[in-house]
């Protein structure tokens, strides 16, 4: 899919702009008000692997997963932009079912109900440059919610929100974090204003400055 807008389109169960039954490739791409209504992948849903290349995502909402784009399997983002899209559930901008790497990308004042206001990676993620802001999530990970290894490295995470904890990123396995700053995230009740990290931690080149806990951890 090439240079092809996708507005104001819904569907009741997956994919609001586009459901694709495999893997998907796009490249300049435009969602913007789509909707599910009950389940999954507002703007798109993907069944397998799923290519972004300069592509936005704007006010798209889900009924539960991936309030911008949802794909079963490995994603891949580069150059892309997720901003104001909405999820009842898990991944407000992005929900990856499988591994996911990201390069300077864009993930700004997304919303989940759960967690993964920014994002929801179910398999071992790489996030590199570009940036995780003003994000909010009703749970844990405003920024970003890593459930398997997650490396971060030269990206922005700042003014993310998280109800409990983890208000920039949270990651439930081994984590390392190079050159990253970590600025003005809340984890409004719990532990993690910048960041929590369950499992090991490594740090390199990172800055942590005005980040809030509601607990332990201000930075992480």
């Amino acid at each position: 899919i090439s240079n092809t807008e996708f507005i104001s389109n819904s569907a009741n169960s997956f994919g609001g702009g586009a459901y694709v039954g495999g893997s998907a490739t796009l490249d300049g791409a435009y969602f913007s008000k789509n909707r599910t209504l009950v389940y999954d992948g507002g703007g798109l849903y993907a069944i397998g692997t799923l290519v972004l290349t300069d592509t936005a995502f704007w006010e798209n909402s889900a009924g539960d997963w991936g309030g911008g784009a949802l794909a079963g399997g490995p994603v891949i983002v580069t150059g892309s932009d997720f901003l104001n899209n909405t999820a009842v559930t898990r991944g407000g901008g992005l929900y990856a079912g499988s591994a996911l790497t990201m390069t300077n990308s864009y993930l700004r004042s997304n919303e989940a109900g759960a967690q993964g206001g920014g994002a929801y990676a179910i398999g071992p993620a790489s996030v590199s440059g570009g940036t995780l802001d003003a994000n909010l999530s009703q749970f844990a990970g405003g920024g970003l919610y890593a459930a398997s290894t997650l490396v971060l490295s030269g990206t922005m995470v700042s003014a993310n929100i998280a109800q409990n904890s983890g208000g920039g990123v949270y990651a439930t396995a081994a984590l390392r974090v190079s050159g990253v700053s970590f600025g003005g995230n809340t984890a409004v009740a719990a532990v993690g204003g910048g960041l929590f990290a369950a499992n090991t931690l490594a740090l390199t080149d990172t800055q942590f400055l005005s980040n809030t806990p509601g607990t332990l951890g201000g930075g992480a």
